[in-house]
């Protein structure tokens, strides 16, 4: 039988699992369900330890953090976060282009949420 120490320890465990993959997941499902133009906003879905993102990334450039680093992560390093700071996703998430419905973010944290 495991000791109250080990039983924590897996649990904490379980819970950074479930947090890293909810958090590449949500990215995921972000950078596919973002209206493209130049895929400026489709590409600044920031992954972040600790703080949110601040800035945006060039397109192309990649993310803050990624599956690597994220696999390394403890419930200790904080909360994680995944941010887009390009001017206008406010305006596309509101509906502001026929490529995705308003809501789209929050559709998608929902849909990943429940996996």
């Amino acid at each position: 039988m495991a000791t109250a120490e080990e039983s924590a320890a897996r649990l904490r465990s379980y819970a950074a699992e479930r947090i890293r993959d909810l958090t590449i997941n949500v990215q995921a499902g972000l950078m596919a369900e973002t209206p493209v133009d130049t895929g400026f906003a489709a590409g600044n879905w920031q992954i972040t330890i600790g703080a949110p993102a601040t800035g945006t990334v060039e397109v192309g450039a990649g993310v803050a953090i990624g599956p690597a680093v994220l696999g390394a992560y403890r419930l200790e390093d904080g909360p994680t976060f995944v941010t887009n700071n390009a001017a206008y996703i406010r305006r596309l998430n509101a509906g502001h282009s026929a490529q995705a419905p308003a809501g789209f973010v929050e559709a998608v944290v929902a849909r990943e949420a429940s996996r």
